[in-house]
């Protein structure tokens, strides 16, 4: 089972908990269509074994390039988080489904076992076994960024204040006068991004699931 890395920064991982947030755009596999995104189109899905690929054909040459979905429909992902481990407890530093945050909650406890030689683990290589939260995998598309829909931004954990929209980024809101624009600018600070070159993206849809029996 794959692991999900979520912005706890800039709010996706309680939107995700709090089922805000079921949709998530990822380029994984897609660097080198991304180096020239307009000299590619879609062509469609090809299926070998257990496998999906999303078919491209480059404009000019007509080579064809094949990514593979690596999150089926079907399938299950964990979400990563930072742990800190001891020989009684493990804690996590996220908050859980009520807002409760064990780094806070737990705090006097940690401090002991960090002084003891504990430490908070990089969640990058968090273990499933470890994991509280899980997300099954129910659909995808292939896109470019700017032709994400609004129903898809809000999807994306934007959120609406009367006439605005925003996202959060360390707890506080960040307004703009349509979802995309939210959306755009939430994707490039995630992304770090200095550009929009407009790149394909693979459009995954989820849901928060109990944790699967497989």
């Amino acid at each position: 089972m794959r692991g999900l890395l979520l912005n706890y920064q800039f709010g996706m991982w309680d939107a995700v908990l709090k089922k805000i947030k079921t949709n998530t755009r990822r380029g994984g596999g897609l660097d080198e269509i991304n180096k020239n995104p307009d000299d590619y189109k879609f062509v469609g899905i090809y299926t070998h074994s257990k496998s999906i690929f999303a078919e491209f054909s480059n404009v000019w040459t007509g080579v064809v390039t094949r990514v593979i979905v690596r999150n089926k429909p079907g399938t299950y992902s964990y979400l990563q988080e930072p742990i800190l481990k001891t020989p009684e407890n493990v804690f996590y530093k996220y908050t859980d489904l009520n807002g409760h945050c064990e780094a806070e909650a737990f705090a006097p406890l940690i401090d002991v076992a960090i002084k003891n030689g504990a430490s908070w683990e990089n969640k990058y290589y968090m273990a499933g076994a470890d994991a509280r939260f899980y997300v099954k995998w129910t659909d995808w598309k292939m896109e470019r960024l700017n032709d994400i829909s609004i129903r898809d931004c809000m999807a994306e954990g934007i959120q609406r204040q009367g006439n605005t929209f925003y996202y959060t980024k360390d707890g506080v809101k960040i307004f703009f006068p349509t979802p995309q624009k939210a959306y755009f600018s939430l994707y490039n600070s995630v992304n770090n991004c200095k550009e929009n070159n407009n790149p394909w993206l693979f459009s995954y849809h989820f849901e928060l699931c109990q944790k699967p029996e497989i």
